[in-house]
Formats: structure tokens, C-alpha cells, sequence
């Protein structure tokens, strides 16, 4: 081994490394997510694509070891190829990337995304926060796994080092069920889609019926949204200007978007909801913590009243943007598929958009999107159609594959061009099919939506589901390419040797019969059977879209042609930036001259305004204004928020949600301890919600950075 197989490594992992970056910058945003969120999870997704771009080279090197041992150790007869690496450097790397994807699978993200889930103030409760809750459910998954434990110390004489291949088989067995899973509904799902992209008239119809799930979700989200804001302005009317928990609903009352005040200002005491709406914990399941019962204002209610801001806050942003940007494809398709049913002299060679800017070359883009487009879709639907038969065959035939008959294409290919298929273009051939099967397992997993909590949203996915995907991503890198490895008959490899031995606990037979269970995924959906099932789950948000009626695409028809009437005067809904635009912005850069509007999706031209933060455009970041604020104090970004109050200033003059923070301006708020009998008392006595008039009853809590500037 030379310099030059050390040096092809070294670029190998630069290549990965901007492989990553490139493919996290189609669903983040790196500016606004938090450093840890985004350096872990670039971390877990370079991890698992090392993997498997790194097992062609394992099956390389298996390969020429296999040369080694015909030829009696005869190099002459074999030549070393380029990217060769001794079995030890592979074995070590092999440990490092399995055991890295581990420990961050299963140590270090359930903490993280616990950790941005929680609405605690303070660094350290967060984290606090978050270690307890998962040391809680690892406590019960310990419990019954030593009770499995303790018999196999009995029945097996299992050794104290055989604990840790124990933990890595059954974390092995659950990464391939999860392979089986996602690579099962993908192997269809990803020919299926390219097949209905290769034809405008399915795309849009496909359009149709999303834009009535997406008005939907966005509008329940929308609707949750105000009526928690509109509990936020309650209880802000309600505390007391110097009670010591006023900094923490300051803090929340400063992350309430804007757009939404008109909807919070003329808000009565009628109405109030008697909790905030029921916010889902880490496990799925409703939070009861709330304003309810016969129960004082706490530190923990606040932090449930702010986690629940951030959660239904993200939602309904997210809601906007998948919103916009399937308008924005849909009025497209309606622009192709305009031309498309021209006649021929009337076309003049270029699409007519309604509101896309005009390309420089309209010739090009005429026969590209008529042409060119769909027929490309249609060749790599069929390769990749193909690509998904051999795949389920593979997996089929592995339970009954012998050392004299293999029924995998791909050990048969390989083991019987021993001299035309060798070296680079041997990698070349591993590498194409465990690409596909690694796409379509993660796209699967992009797609999965657990709760509405985990989902990736192009240019705008939040910490909690970036991470989420890597998690995920972590657990499926390892399993997935030892399946390839069986596949291509090579347990052999240095790979196979590190995923540990499955039969010395008996689960050898279940890691070569349960991939079987992939043609069982496949045909289900295939079939949409899935879909059915999943209409009668009980789990709403689990639920898959079925309803692809012609009732449901004349409802979307009719979404869109309404959305499309009331865009046209203000400038349209423009198509969102294709995947090699985004990537094209990350190497061009942006003339100054240009508009910086763009949308959060990499739309060409603004979206209608968003969920905005509590934050005036026109003012410095060090200093915001907000009127009725009870103390200045700054924030953990660094924004002092002054009291308009403090600085003699007139609340007209802010940009700020006074809507949230007006505490009955119609009858006037004493600026004392009297100040709790205010036009609402009727109905915090009919919650039962009791603040005490003595303030000695409250510890005096520090809110980070709070500075008392009176």
C-alpha cells in the first residue's frame, strides 16, 4: 500500500464531506439552525454515507485477497488496484464508522432532539430535561432487557464480553427490520414517482390532490396557533407586572409571530380555552401539562406554554412553505401542459409562463420540459423499475442460495468474472446498485412523518427532524450494507467480520430469512395495500393519503384556479428553485444588486410573509422596543427588549405584537398589586387558576442574561 491508496482515502472522505453538504443544504437552512443540531447531524449523515460508499471498496479488496489466495500469494498475477486497503486499516475503519454511528443512533440524538424539543429557559434544564427523559425510557427498555440478559448468562454461559455483541446484534436486528421496512415501500415508490414525473397531466393531478392536504394541514395549524396565542395574551393580561415569572412570558410573548395580531387583538375573556392545545412529548403522546384545575401559575406550565409556541410555530411555517411551493409546481405544470395542447405552429418554440420569469434560452427550456424531461424520466423509471426486480429477487433467494448454487444476481456476476469484472470497474458495479437501495431506503425515510413532529421541508427542516434523519440515517447505514454484502455472497469482508457473528446467538437463520419480508413490502405497495391499512389506523397523523378521488383532484382544482385568480395581481406564486439551482447558489455568488426577497425554499420571488419571529426589520438587533413590557431585559440572541413604557416612547412607533401584551387597554391596568383584579377575574375564578396576591409566596428566579434596569 502506497501513498497514493492513503491519498485517494483522504479525497474519498473530502468527496463524502461535500456530498453531505450538499444534500443537507437541499432541507436546512445553515444560518438559522443552532451549531450542535447542525454539526450533528452532518456528523450522522457523513457517517452513514461513508459507509456505503466506502463498501465497494471493502468488496475490492475481498476481491483481490480472493486473487491472493487462487495465485498462492502470486502479486504478479494480481494487481493491486488504486484504492486497496489492507485488511487492518479497513477493519479499523469499519469500527470507527460502525461504533460512531452507535453511539450517536443511540446516545447522543435521542438526547439532542429531546433537548430541542423542550421549552425550558435556561441551558442547563434543557439538558437536565432531556437526560431525564431518556434515562426514564432507557430505564424500562434496560429492565426488559436484562431479564433477557440474565437467561442468556444461564442458559448460553454468556460471558461479560459477549454483552457487547449481544448489544450490537440486536441493534443490527432492528436496523434490518428497518431496511426491510423503507427499502421495500422504496424500491416502488422511487420507479413509481419517476414515472409520473415523466407525465405533466399525473404530476398534476398528483398537484391537485396535495394542494387539498396541504390547505388542510395549514390551516389546522393555523387555527391551533391562534388559539394558543390568544391563551398567551390571557395569561399576559393576567400576571402581574412585577411577578416574578413575567421575564419567562416576556421571553414567550417574544417569539409570537406577527401576522397574526389582528386575529389576537380584539380577543375577549368569553372565549378562552381552558388549556393550551395538547402538545405532543418526545413519545408521541399528548402533554397534559396546561392551565387547568386548581393549580397556581408555575415555571413548568411556562415551559409547556413555550414549548407548545415552538412546536405549532414551526408547524404552521413549514405548512406555508410546502404550501407555496406546491402552488408554485402546480401553476408550472398548468403552463406546460398549456403548451403542450397548443397546436404546434402556435407554440413558437417557448412556454408561455404565467409567472416565471422568462429564460434566456426559451428554445432550450421549450424542448427541455416537451421533450427532453419527460423521456429522461421514462428511461431512468425503466433502469430503476428493473433495478427494483433484481433487488426483490436477491433478497427472495438469499435463505436459499449454497455455496454451489447462488440464486443473487449479483454474487453470480461477480464470482463468475473473476478477470473481466476486477478493479475500478468492479467498485463501479457494486457501487450503482447499493446506491439505489440506499435511496430508496432513506427517501422512504425523508417521507416518513412521525406525529407531525418529524419531517423534512425543503430549505426550512427544523433541528428536531434534521436530527431525527440522522438518527435514522445512523441506524440504517450499517444494517443496509451488510445485507448488501450477503447479496453479493462476500461474509468475507472486513465489513461482515465487524457486524459480528449472528449465529453465535442463534440469529444467523433470521438475518438470512427475514429479508424475504422485503417482497412482502414490495407487493403491498405496489398494490397500495399499505394505504388501506393505514386508513383504519388509529394513529391520525400516521395515516397515508388515500383519498385520490376525482372529487378530491376537482377540489384541488378548484384551490388552485382560486389561488391562482387572487395571486395574479400581486405577482403569481413563481416555482420553487430546482435541487441544481440550490446547489448552484452554494458556488455562484448573488450579485448585490439583486433583490435578497427570496423565499425560504429557494423560491425565485418573496412568498406571502411567513411565521416572522417577534422582531421589527427596521430596528438593530441589540435593541427592540415593545410596548407594555414589564422589565427591559436581553435575550439569550442578544436582543435587549426595551419597555416603550421605561423610555417614554409612544407604542405607536414599534412594530411590535401589542395585541399579546395589551392588558386591557379599553379599562386601563393599575400598576400595582390590584392589578390581578382585572376585567378577566370572572374567568380565571371560574378556572379555578389562582395567583396569589403575596409575591413573597415566589422564588426569585434569574432569567439568564436579566438585567433589572429600573
Amino acid at each position: 500500500m502506497g501513498p497514493g491508496n492513503w491519498v485517494l482515502l483522504a479525497l474519498e472522505f473530502l468527496i463524502i464531506g461535500g456530498v453531505v453538504i450538499i444534500c443537507m443544504k437541499q432541507y436546512v437552512s445553515f444560518k438559522k439552525l443552532p451549531l450542535y443540531s447542525t454539526f450533528t447531524a452532518w456528523l450522522g449523515w457523513f457517517l452513514c454515507f461513508s459507509i456505503v460508499f466506502l463498501v465497494p471498496v471493502d468488496i475490492l479488496a475481498t476481491d483481490h485477497n480472493r486473487c491472493l489466495e487462487r495465485s498462492n500469494g502470486t502479486e504478479t498475477e494480481c494487481i493491486e488496484p488504486i484504492t486497496f486497503l489492507p485488511e487492518s486499516v479497513m477493519t479499523v475503519q469499519w469500527k470507527v464508522l460502525y461504533w460512531g454511528t452507535f453511539i450517536l443512533s443511540w446516545a447522543v440524538f435521542p438526547i439532542l432532539q429531546t433537548f430541542a424539543l423542550t421549552g425550558d429557559f435556561r441551558f442547563q434544564e434543557r439538558i437536565y430535561s432531556a437526560i431525564k427523559d431518556n434515562l426514564v425510557l432507557y430505564l424500562i427498555m434496560g429492565i426488559g432487557g436484562g431479564v433477557g440478559i440474565i437467561a442468556l448468562l444461564i442458559i448460553k454461559n454468556l460471558t461479560i464480553d459477549g454483552l457487547l455483541g449481544l448489544g450490537m446484534l440486536l441493534a443490527n436486528a432492528y436496523g434490518l427490520i428497518l431496511v426491510v421496512l423503507t427499502m421495500g415501500f422504496g424500491l416502488v415508490d422511487v420507479p413509481r414517482n419517476l414515472f409520473r414525473k415523466a407525465s405533466p397531466y399525473r404530476t398534476l393531478r398528483h398537484y391537485r390532490v396535495q394542494a387539498v392536504v396541504l390547505k388542510n394541514e395549514l390551516e389546522t395549524a393555523q387555527e391551533k396557533l391562534v388559539e394558543h396565542l390568544k391563551l398567551i395574551k390571557v395569561t399576559s393580561d393576567k400576571v402581574g407586572e412585577y411577578d416574578p415569572y413575567r421575564p419567562y412570558l416576556d421571553l414567550i410573548i417574544s417569539k409570537c409571530p406577527l401576522q397574526y395580531d389582528s386575529l389576537v387583538e380584539g380577543y375577549t375573556e368569553s372565549s378562552v380555552p381552558i388549556k393550551p392545545p395538547p402538545r405532543k412529548n418526545n413519545n408521541g403522546k399528548d402533554d397534559e401539562e396546561g392551565l387547568q384545575g386548581d393549580e397556581l401559575l408555575t415555571y413548568r406550565k411556562l415551559v409547556n406554554i413555550h414549548a407548545t409556541l415552538m412546536d405549532l410555530t414551526d408547524q404552521t411555517q413549514r405548512g406555508e412553505i410546502l404550501y407555496e411551493r406546491l402552488l408554485g409546481k402546480a401553476f408550472a405544470t398548468e403552463d406546460i401542459i398549456a403548451t403542450i395542447e397548443k397546436p404546434k405552429e402556435e407554440r413558437n418554440k417557448q412556454i408561455q409562463w404565467s409567472f416565471k420569469n422568462p429564460s434566456k434560452n426559451a428554445s432550450f427550456e421549450y424542448y427541455w420540459h416537451l421533450y427532453i424531461y419527460p423521456n429522461y424520466y421514462k428511461i431512468v423509471g425503466i433502469f430503476c423499475a428493473l433495478l427494483s426486480g433484481i433487488v426483490v429477487w436477491s433478497e427472495i433467494s438469499l435463505p436459499f442460495s449454497t455455496d454451489k448454487t447462488n440464486l443473487s444476481p449479483f454474487a453470480a456476476i461477480i464470482s463468475k468474472s473473476e478477470d473481466s469484472l476486477s478493479g475500478l470497474w468492479l467498485q463501479v458495479f457494486c457501487f450503482i446498485p447499493l446506491l439505489y437501495m440506499a435511496i430508496c431506503s432513506y427517501t422512504t425515510l425523508f417521507k416518513i412523518r412521525i406525529f407531525n413532529y418529524y419531517r423534512l421541508v425543503p430549505h426550512a427542516t427544523n433541528a428536531m427532524s434534521i436530527m431525527f434523519s440522522a438518527n435514522y440515517l445512523c441506524r440504517l447505514a450499517a444494517p443496509l450494507s451488510y445485507n448488501f454484502l450477503q447479496l453479493c455472497d462476500l461474509n468475507d469482508a472486513s465489513f461482515s467480520t465487524v457486524m459480528g457473528d449472528m449465529d453465535a446467538f442463534s440469529l444467523k437463520h433470521f438475518n438470512l430469512f427475514f429479508p424475504i419480508f422485503v417482497g412482502v413490502v414490495f407487493v403491498a405497495s405496489l398494490f397500495n395495500i399499505h394505504k388501506r391499512i393505514a386508513g383504519s389506523c388509529c394513529i391520525k397523523s400516521m395515516r397515508a393519503i388515500t383519498d385520490t378521488s376525482e372529487s378530491a383532484v376537482d377540489h384541488g382544482m378548484n384551490i388552485l384556479k382560486q389561488v391562482r385568480e387572487e395571486r395574479t395581481s400581486v405577482g403569481g406564486v413563481p416555482p420553487p428553485k430546482t435541487r441544481l439551482g440550490i446547489i448552484k447558489d452554494m458556488f455562484v455568488k448573488k450579485d448585490k444588486n439583486q433583490s435578497s426577497s427570496s423565499s425560504p425554499d429557494g423560491a425565485n420571488a418573496p412568498m406571502i410573509p411567513g411565521a416572522a419571529r417577534y422582531k421589527a426589520p427596521a430596528q438593530p438587533k441589540s435593541v427592540l422596543a415593545i410596548p407594555k413590557l414589564s422589565r427591559d431585559y436581553t435575550s439569550k440572541s442578544g436582543t435587549v427588549f426595551s419597555s416603550i413604557n421605561n423610555n417614554n416612547s409612544n407604542s405607536s412607533s414599534s412594530g411590535a405584537n401589542h395585541a399579546i401584551l395589551d392588558m386591557g387597554n379599553t379599562a386601563g391596568v393599575p400598576k400595582s398589586s390590584s392589578d390581578r383584579k382585572s376585567l378577566l377575574n370572572d374567568y380565571w375564578d371560574k378556572m379555578n387558576f389562582n395567583i396569589s396576591n403575596d409575591n413573597d409566596s415566589f422564588d426569585d428566579i434569574e432569567l439568564g442574561t436579566y438585567k433589572n434596569k429600573k
